[in-house]
């Protein structure tokens, strides 16, 4: 069955709200307006897609960017629940990866390379718990 948000089973997407990024020190503010990052929920199949934009930043420091997942990630055996996907920011192909029973998405990019009106484009699934 598919659902999304709190459960449903329309099989449509769901947003998800992203109101920051989490960063060693500083701050990194989605756009609101622009958050365009949805899911849907199949069984235990969940699916990310969707685009958002930097609304505003703070002196950020850190490589791994943090944003929040609608699911928990499974803790299946020998690593089969980790993903990993990249993204195309700042002139270059970025990992993103999530690990066992995490609730995170990490972003690997240098957080204080990024600037307000940055855009995003994300599509990954995984395995929730």
């Amino acid at each position: 069955n598919a659902s999304g948000g709190s459960g449903g089973g329309g099989g449509g997407f769901s947003r998800i709200l992203l109101p920051a990024a989490s960063v060693t020190s500083g701050t990194i503010t989605v756009n609101s307006a622009a958050n365009q990052v949805n899911y849907t929920k199949i069984g235990r199949v969940v699916y990310i897609s969707g685009f958002l934009e930097v609304g505003s930043v703070s002196l950020p420091v850190g490589t791994d960017v943090l944003l929040n997942l609608p699911f928990t990630i499974s803790n299946l055996a020998k690593d089969s629940s980790r993903f990993g996907t990249a993204i195309f920011a700042d002139g270059a192909l970025r990992p993103v990866y999530g690990l066992n029973s995490g609730t995170s998405v990490y972003i690997t990019i240098t957080a204080s390379a990024i600037a307000a009106s940055d855009q995003f484009f994300i599509s990954f699934n995984y395995i929730a718990a």
